[in-house]
């Protein structure tokens, strides 16, 4: 009997701390928008040189389901390419800022944990890498690399934290495979706070 008593007053505590601490959901819901913006870290490697620098991937979605929301995303980068010392075999080449972008679509898809909520993205569209900093104008007539654009698969990890039904703030990290320009840009790579926003929903 006495057990029987603590674990129904543990089982009550449980409820009562759940109800004060979780929102009314933590899953995506039908027809909810979502708007987030990742300041991000990002590492590209291309022509067997690693940059690393800085960038934004923004994010607009829209629940399908309870757990599964559809994306569009977009990504711009810029980073340092390191300089490429000479070699016997091998010329050097000269380091500087290059730029990076990402376009893409695809599906989403979020855990119920409460307040800290964990999702699983997968994505495809177009990624590219510009030999200057100049993303968006015409080339640098001498590039620091040649331009590469590809078709590319996302695979992304976040985790937030609900801090209202509304808003959440959380961390993420996604790895843009480039699987048609493998040999040039093996790696697209971002990380960094998410910030994101809710309205709608049936």
């Amino acid at each position: 009997m006495r057990w029987g008593r603590l674990v129904a007053a543990a089982a009550a505590a449980a409820l009562v701390v759940t109800g004060v601490t979780s929102p009314r959901r933590a899953r995506a819901d039908v027809k909810d928008w979502t708007v987030d913006v990742v300041p991000a870290y990002a590492a590209i490697t291309v022509d067997g040189r690693t940059a690393h620098g800085g960038g934004l991937a923004a994010r607009v979605g829209y629940g399908v389901s309870e757990a599964l929301s559809l994306e569009l995303i977009g990504v711009l980068s810029w980073a340092a390419l390191p300089e490429l010392a000479a070699t016997a075999v091998k010329p050097g080449a000269p380091g500087g800022a290059i730029s990076g972008y990402g376009a893409l679509a695809g599906l989403r898809y979020t855990l119920d944990v409460i307040r800290l909520v964990p999702s699983f993205s997968l994505g495809v569209g177009a990624v590219g890498v510009r030999g200057d900093a100049r993303l968006g104008a015409p080339s640098s007539a001498e590039p620091l690399v040649a331009s590469v654009d590809a078709f590319a698969i996302s695979l992304g990890f976040a985790i937030e934290w609900l801090v209202s039904r509304r808003f959440a703030v959380g961390a993420e990290v996604t790895y843009q495979l480039p699987v048609t320009a493998l040999d040039r840009l093996p790696m697209f790579l971002y990380a960094g706070p998410r910030l994101v926003a809710r309205w709608g929903g049936e």
